[in-house]
């Protein structure tokens, strides 16, 4: 992985971050922190959500299957017959 490098200047409480500028008039207190970001609780949301998606597709699917094949009964019964 390439690291990307910004220039990162202090001058008339000005604060420069590459391209960047922060006056530092209001800033009482300037401390680092170290994030450590948790990556498998949002994918394993991601991936509940998405199978629970999935499976409301197919329920929704033979749904809509079962219910087409039981009006298509009830028509084809209910038609006269042909007269000749």
């Amino acid at each position: 992985m390439a690291t990307k490098s910004v220039e990162v200047s202090v001058s008339r409480r000005i604060l420069h971050v590459g391209s960047a500028v922060y006056p530092l008039t209001n800033i009482a207190r300037v401390q680092s922190l170290l994030l450590q970001i948790k990556l498998w609780p949002p994918i394993r949301a991601f991936i509940v959500a998405t199978l629970a998606w999935i499976a409301l597709g197919v329920a929704a699917t033979f749904a809509i299957n079962d219910a087409y094949n039981h009006n298509a009964g009830r028509n084809h019964l209910r038609q006269s017959p042909a007269i000749p």
